[in-house]
């Protein structure tokens, strides 16, 4: 069962998100982006950790990410628990739906270039680390 009603998104609808930030990040600089061009399967991208059917978890830490976030992440993605997009050259504002994801429990986005309001959280209740 998935808490507070929300439905699992299929992995062609993860696929797609993360295809979103892979172009809108300058994947093809990215350091590591095994599978990501390759494979059908997101949970076998790298950074890409899934349970079941779900991505649970996204880690490209230092990983040469230049861009901006896409809202498509937080709003494709919602039982993300685990976002490490730390030490890259993300920029301009952090989109309004990441502080939406409800089983969210690590947030990392230090040493970036990330500028404006920080998104309203209250829905995060499990957020342990920002």
């Amino acid at each position: 069962m998935i808490p507070g009603g929300l439905s699992e998104p299929s992995l062609t609808t993860a696929r797609s998100a993360l295809q979103v930030l892979f172009t809108d990040t300058n994947g093809a600089n990215w350091k590591r982006s095994d599978g990501w061009t390759t494979s059908a399967d997101p949970c076998k991208y790298f950074g890409v950790t899934c349970r079941g059917d779900s991505v649970v978890a996204l880690r490209l830490p230092a990983n040469n990410l230049q861009g901006r976030i896409p809202s498509s992440l937080a709003t494709q993605l919602p039982l993300l628990e685990h976002l490490d997009l730390s030490s890259n050259r993300l920029q301009g504002s952090l989109p309004s739906q990441i502080g939406s994801f409800p089983l969210l429990v690590q947030l990392k986005l230090s040493r970036n270039r990330l500028s404006g309001a920080v998104p309203d959280f209250s829905q995060a209740h499990f957020l342990a680390e920002v």
